[in-house]
């Protein structure tokens, strides 16, 4: 199954939103590493094809934020 999203950047200025596809294994956890990673400029649309099995993260820093366990 694919499905396409469509975010926008609500802000018409500023520092761009990254939006992260990550994948979720077979017992739920996620891969803390990212497949894909976006930029997201103010203003901007995007659409993202998401596949079974994925997770989206939109963050606002460049970092990536590792999360626990």
């Amino acid at each position: 199954m694919t499905v396409r999203i469509q975010i926008k950047h609500i802000e018409a200025a500023g520092e761009p939103a990254f939006i992260d596809v990550h994948y979720r294994k077979a017992d739920g956890s996620v891969v803390p590493t990212p497949t894909r990673t976006y930029t997201l400029e103010p203003g901007q649309t995007r659409e993202v094809a998401v596949y079974c099995a994925q997770v989206l993260v939109v963050r606002e820093g460049p970092e990536i934020v590792q999360g626990e366990g």
